[in-house]
């Protein structure tokens, strides 16, 4: 000190950065974080290290001061000016995995952690080879139940919904029968009800009359009535001719 001496303080203004996550890393870490006034920050976070039929997604941050609203992405660049702070939010993420020998399998992917997931297999009956069928049996490994759909699968974990067949023997195809020839119905005229000739009374008479001499030819009555019809001709004739002479004498 040799003289008077005047010697000014100088400050640099920083504004704090809380950083969180509820899961993986950050960069800057997390929590407090200074920056001065004016510095261009670039904040990022990763997922943590997953293990197999497990992923993690960025659902994005919530800012304060700063740093933007909202956002979806895994890092966010700004300008810091005032204190600020920023969250970033994680989902986790299970797979299920559906396994079957026969048929067709939905229901196979990622599912958030809680939820409930179906799987599903169609047909429930796969025709094989050398006459051998494979029958749907049930659900079994992360999976239960009977019906060609699961019963509800909690994705709490990663699971495998596993379909089980058994063989069964195919049945030998019957031909199917035809239908019977119809026999045709003969119907039966109905006989003539018999008609009940009334009997004759017997008429009184002294002698009975004769019967004419049997004759071998169904037309005997007519040849004799021709004869006597001729007869009768011929006797007129005669007649006529004998008068005829008279009246000439």
């Amino acid at each position: 000190m040799n003289g008077p001496v005047t010697e000014n303080a100088l400050w640099n203004v920083e504004y704090r950065l809380n950083v969180a996550t509820n899961l993986g890393a950050t960069q800057p870490p997390a929590g407090e974080n200074w920056f001065a006034a004016g510095t261009s920050v670039n904040v990022q976070t990763s997922p943590p290290t997953a293990q197999t039929g497990v992923q993690y997604v960025c659902l994005g941050w919530i800012g304060t001061g700063s740093v933007p609203a909202s956002g979806t992405s895994s890092s966010v660049a700004f300008t810091i000016i005032s204190p600020s702070s920023i969250i970033w939010n994680w989902k986790t993420q299970y797979y299920l995995t559906v396994s079957s020998a026969y048929g067709s399998t939905n229901g196979a992917g990622w599912y958030d952690t809680g939820t409930s997931a179906y799987a599903t297999v169609s047909p429930t009956t796969v025709i094989g080879v050398g006459g051998t069928q494979y029958a749907f049996t049930g659900w079994s490994g992360g999976a239960s139940g009977s019906s060609s759909t699961s019963n509800t699968i909690v994705m709490d974990s990663p699971k495998t919904a596993t379909a089980n067949w058994s063989p069964t023997q195919t049945p030998t195809p019957t031909p199917s029968p035809r239908p019977p020839t119809p026999t045709p119905t003969h119907q039966t005229t109905p006989s003539p009800s018999p008609t009940t000739t009334a009997t004759p009374s017997a008429s009184p008479t002294n002698e009975p009359t004769a019967s004419p001499p049997p004759n071998n030819f169904g037309s005997f009555p007519y040849i004799g009535l021709a004869i006597g019809f001729t007869s009768a001709v011929v006797v007129a004739i005669t007649i006529v001719v004998l008068r005829m002479k008279k009246s000439k004498l």
